[in-house]
């Protein structure tokens, strides 16, 4: 039904859409100097799937008690030069403050054609990313879901509930927050390629927590 003149709105409207949910995404500077160091540990990494997940997806022995970072000294600089920047982005540090300390995990998981990631979380840390040291352009993605179940029970903002995907390139580092659930979908007919990501939780430590104006 068209609106007469008398019924038009004289004031134009405001949308404000709240409590957005921080996603960074980056490419890294050295993209071939990483490929080479993570290809010279390569050898040294045991794959498998883990019991629990059943045939989803392969991780390195010990994927969570270590952090393969110590390893990679090269990719480390570059994840903790985009952690800081998260940390600007978000308003928790200045560009020019002091950067912030933090404990990591990190791990690789391998795909193999017919392997997948199941949706899932992060555990105890305040932040976690991925960065995609082998992958395909044509097959890489990762998937986002809706943090806010409660949309699930809103029609009228069903457009809206919906998982998000993101291209997830080789040489791209991706940063969010641990409680966002995410997945990849099952790689098929990819002619025997095999691709290789390094996931992290980050844990910051006490002094930078809520209730410290700055940290010391």
């Amino acid at each position: 039904m068209e609106q007469s003149p008398k019924n038009k709105l004289k004031m134009a409207p405001s949308m404000e859409w709240l409590f957005p949910t921080p996603f960074y995404w980056n490419k890294i500077n050295d993209q071939r100097a990483v490929l080479k160091e993570f290809e010279e540990l390569l050898p040294s990494l045991n794959f498998d799937y883990l019991e629990k997940w059943g045939k989803t997806h392969k991780l390195n022995e010990n994927a969570f008690s270590t952090n393969l970072l110590d390893d990679m000294p090269l990719l480390a600089d570059e994840v903790d030069m985009n952690v800081q920047q998260y940390l600007v982005e978000i308003g928790k540090r200045d560009e020019n403050s002091e950067p912030w300390g933090y404990e990591v995990e990190s791990w690789v998981t391998k795909i193999d054609e017919g392997d997948y990631v199941h949706f899932h979380t992060h555990g105890n840390c305040d932040l976690s990313g991925v960065y995609y040291v082998r992958a395909r352009a044509d097959e890489c993605e990762i998937s986002f879901q809706q943090p806010n179940s409660v949309m699930n029970q809103d029609w009228l903002l069903d457009r809206y509930n919906v998982s998000w995907m993101h291209r997830a390139t080789m040489g791209k580092i991706l940063l969010f927050p641990p409680w966002l659930s995410h997945g990849t979908p099952r790689a098929e007919g990819k002619d025997d390629f095999v691709r290789y990501s390094i996931s992290f939780n980050f844990r910051f430590g006490a002094k930078y927590h809520r209730g410290w104006e700055q940290p010391v």
